[in-house]
């Protein structure tokens, strides 16, 4: 999970248009189509606008000129600049929350109890700070987002899922009683750290093997969290 894997953004797909009734594709289905493909466009570059120089740095008028627009196209779409960073932020939320739930999916129904649904979302978090790492800072970077936690979107679906298993986990005497909204707090602050650890400039030299890293991470965070016998 090292800074060095990187990658540029990739837009996101624009969902696909329902068919009018018969299949048919008229104009009202096309109109209904560009303006979900500019809608994106506008977020894609909004996304590297916020990466490249922070929240001051984004403005109507930029934004336009990026997409090589008038500012006025844009005012169809969003009212103010504080829109579409909400926007942006609740794009890059849906994807995180898709890899959590995905990761949860994956476990085997017959084995996967509370314990291992904790760890395979906190595999998930960290592996989705990997995949998208400026995505993941612009989510959780003040410079850059100019929100706070208790705004963000991205903070929110990751505790949710955490206090989701660690309930399940106390009902089930794997874990030990306790407020799980607090203990997916720290759970999520646990996860959040290291990823920004990871993805910190000359991180793997200092801190050595990643997976082994995370693994100790989950394990010494589930052993605190686990009832005594």
């Amino acid at each position: 999970m090292a800074s060095s894997s990187m990658e540029p953004f990739a837009p996101a797909a624009a969902p696909p248009v329902a068919l009018p009734v018969g299949g048919k594709r008229g104009p009202h289905a096309r109109r209904r189509r560009e303006i979900e493909l500019l809608r994106a466009r506008i977020l894609d570059a909004a996304e590297t606008l916020l990466v490249a120089g922070g929240w001051e740095q984004l403005s109507m008028r930029r934004l336009a000129e990026t997409i090589e627009y008038a500012p006025s196209t844009l005012y169809g779409y969003f009212r103010d600049k504080q829109a579409i960073l909400h926007a942006v932020l609740e794009r890059c939320s849906t994807l995180l929350a898709d890899c959590l739930d995905q990761a949860v999916a994956r476990l085997d129904p017959a084995a996967a109890d509370p314990a291992a649904r904790l760890y395979a979302l906190g595999q998930a978090y960290l592996s989705f700070a990997h995949r998208h790492p400026r995505r993941y800072e612009l989510l959780f970077n003040p410079r850059l987002a100019a929100i706070s936690l208790a705004e963000n979107p991205a903070f929110t679906v990751a505790v949710e899922r955490f206090a989701e298993a660690l309930a399940a986990g106390s009902a089930a005497g794997q874990f030990r009683l306790g407020a799980a909204d607090e203990q997916a707090r720290g759970f999520w602050a646990a996860c959040h750290g290291l990823a920004s650890l990871l993805l910190a400039p000359g991180a793997q030299a200092i801190l050595g093997d990643d997976s082994r890293l995370i693994e100790a991470t989950l394990d010494l965070q589930l052993d605190g969290l686990r009832a005594a016998a």
